[in-house]
């Protein structure tokens, strides 16, 4: 997706929640979060992106926007200025055409037909709302041309989804971190 195609789907975002004030929807709701970025707080303004029923997560509204895939969401860098894609994404992995269950290794397969370098990673605290402790996340980190993903996934009432961070390296300790901070904000809805 191209960056003037993304700024029009910035101003049509825009132009729907001005729309939804005029006509007495509710807006996003928004707070303010504090981050540790290099040992140092930062404030970070966000909004949440909530799927009813499913789940809710906070994003920084001012720098990512929120484009809807087949099957969940990805949360891309609008100014993107990198060398490598900046996003981060929930994706369900139910297939109705699979008689079983994608497991982390069927992710990591793919990744790795792709050319991509895997190893594993301990995922303990991450997703800290959306999980079981009895199914606790897995993950693993992928490297391939200077770009890293980092891929969990989660089990939650609703289901099972593959949750994926994607920068450059050299935006690991920025933007990766903030991505990782929203990431870990994803909370299942009450009853899930």
């Amino acid at each position: 997706m191209g960056r003037k195609q993304k700024m029009r789907i910035a101003l049509l975002l825009a132009a729907l929640v001005a729309l939804s004030a005029l006509w007495g929807l509710a807006e996003p709701a928004r707070k303010t979060l504090t981050i540790q970025l290099e040992g140092m707080p930062e404030e970070m303004p966000v909004t949440e992106y909530r799927l009813e029923g499913l789940y809710t997560v906070w994003y920084d509204a001012d720098h990512f926007l929120p484009v809807p895939l087949e099957n969940g969401i990805r949360f891309e860098l609008m100014d993107n200025r990198l060398s490598a894609e900046v996003s981060f994404s929930i994706e369900d992995t139910w297939d109705p055409g699979r008689t079983d269950e994608s497991g982390l290794a069927d992710f990591r397969e793919e990744y790795e037909r792709q050319g991509w370098a895997c190893e594993g990673i301990d995922a303990v605290g991450m997703l800290p709302l959306f999980s079981f402790p009895d199914d606790p996340v897995q993950g693993f980190a992928a490297i391939k041309d200077r770009q890293e993903a980092l891929v969990y996934l989660a089990w939650a009432a609703s289901g099972t989804y593959l949750c994926t961070l994607r920068y450059p390296l050299e935006a690991a300790e920025g933007w990766g971190a903030r991505m990782h901070f929203m990431l870990n904000t994803l909370e299942a809805l009450p009853g899930e």
